[in-house]
């Protein structure tokens, strides 16, 4: 179980894109649809952890902070993922996103809590580091970019980065409150969030955008299986090295999201992500052993 339930949240994570790509298709990549996006996603989510734990809450200025945190932190991500996206190569836009995942809380964990990673695992990490490389080398997928994009690679690298951090200094704090009161009050601030940049969003052309139920559907089916991953994720936080958790994470989505745009956008991988997904393979049997 302690390898099963990190696995089974990388592919609720993966999953989700398949909803996200849905709704774009939908309503559009614009700043208005996704202000819509995360302020639906955010109050689905928020009722469904509520609900998962029989709508008890607790609460303490510790945990009220870091979720406040977490949400920021996950907004600005947003924000500059929107902008990374259309400024340069969306391989390297998910190589520093993915790395930065990975990177930044296994040093924490290390050089902080005091972490230590044996051979197996040292090798599992290098391979998902080369997994999250090769896709640069895939001429197809590169274009010129500015200045500009590797600032936004950087950023979201840092708080890609920073995101699992907080969630793990929460879990394993002693004022912490429960998982789900934690990602409720998360979730809350987020949709808070998300309402501000629905007021000042710069929605162009499509100023009379509006949701659909079909929409509504996916942006709930959406938070249905973030909410689920995410209570996961961060209830193996509180046990789990996060030298161990996030890189496992991280294999195991780079190998089911490539399962999943197979399967349901027939999606076929090209040479470079298909050596790609054997790296996670072998990577995630590495951490396993």
């Amino acid at each position: 179980m302690t390898y099963l339930i990190p696995l089974g949240c990388s592919f609720l994570f993966s999953v989700q894109f398949a909803f996200n790509k849905h709704y774009e298709a939908r309503m559009g990549q614009s700043l208005k649809a996704s202000a819509y996006f995360c302020l639906t996603m955010s109050a689905a989510a928020a009722f469904l952890v509520l609900a998962m734990n029989r709508f008890a809450f607790a609460f303490s200025p510790f945990s009220c902070v870091m979720a406040l945190l977490l949400a920021a932190d996950s907004m600005l991500c947003t924000v500059c993922s929107l902008r990374a996206v259309h400024l340069g190569s969306l391989s390297v836009y998910t190589l520093f996103l993915m790395l930065g995942g990975m990177l930044v809380p296994s040093v924490l964990g290390v050089a902080v809590l005091g972490e230590t990673i044996g051979l197996f695992r040292k090798l599992g990490f290098l391979l998902i580091f080369l997994a999250l490389l090769v896709p640069v080398f895939d001429r197809k997928s590169r274009q010129k970019s500015s200045a500009h994009f590797f600032v936004f690679c950087f950023l979201l690298f840092l708080l890609n980065g920073a995101n699992s951090c907080i969630t793990k200094l929460h879990q394993i704090n002693a004022q912490a409150v429960d998982t789900n009161s934690f990602l409720a009050m998360n979730y809350v601030f987020e949709f808070a969030a998300a309402g501000l940049f629905l007021l000042c969003a710069n929605t162009g052309k499509r100023k009379n955008l509006s949701l659909d139920k079909k929409s509504v559907a996916f942006a709930v089916a959406y938070a249905l299986v973030n909410a689920v991953g995410s209570f996961g994720l961060v209830s193996c936080a509180k046990t789990l090295d996060a030298s161990l958790l996030y890189p496992l994470i991280t294999g195991g989505t780079i190998l089911f999201s490539a399962l999943v745009g197979f399967v349901l956008f027939k999606e076929k991988p090209t040479v470079y992500s298909a050596i790609g997904m054997v790296l996670a393979v072998a990577a995630t049997v590495l951490y396993a052993l």
